[in-house]
């Protein structure tokens, strides 16, 4: 993938995710999110914070040299789209699933509130490790070449030196 697709997927996904999430969390009706109070505040404790470090993260990606966006990173782009896409749907059928058992009042349809931030820490993990994943090749491919090139520029002029 092109640096400047991975910049924008990502930038554009984060944001979305992160705005969908911590509004939901806020504004949902108890009926289409019941969970206690307590509960709806521990979930917004473990995911929120974190999606706010990976836009953090992401956004990061927008201090890189312009130039820069042009050059191949290479990360298949699978890699890159498909936590993200995995992610929000998990989300999207968890939150479904409590939406309909809260309008129905079906208690089999609402998860445990454990269940519920045991499901909101594997999704975080999961953007987690990908993040780092993408992160890393993206900075390692633009950071490598330049610390190479200032090495080698360094040694052949302390060569020049010696002579």
């Amino acid at each position: 993938m092109h640096a400047v697709a991975v910049r924008n997927w990502l930038g554009l996904y984060v944001l979305v995710l992160t705005s969908a999430v911590g509004t939901y969390f806020f504004v949902a009706p108890p009926a289409i999110m019941p969970l206690e109070k307590a509960d709806k505040i521990a979930a917004t404790e473990i995911i929120l914070p974190f999606l706010l470090g990976q836009v953090a993260a992401v956004f990061r990606f927008y201090s890189a040299d312009s130039a820069d966006s042009k050059r191949s990173i290479p990360i298949p782009a699978w890699a890159v789209k498909a936590p993200p896409i995995v992610v929000t749907c998990i989300l999207l059928l968890e939150f479904v699933l409590m939406g309909i058992g809260g309008v129905t009042q079906r208690e089999t349809l609402i998860p445990p509130a454990e269940s519920f931030k045991a499901l909101l820490t594997f999704c975080v993990a999961l953007l987690n490790a990908s993040t780092v994943f993408v992160l890393g090749r993206f900075f390692e491919s633009s950071g490598s070449s330049g610390a190479r090139g200032a090495g080698e520029g360094e040694v052949e002029s302390s060569r020049d030196q010696g002579r």
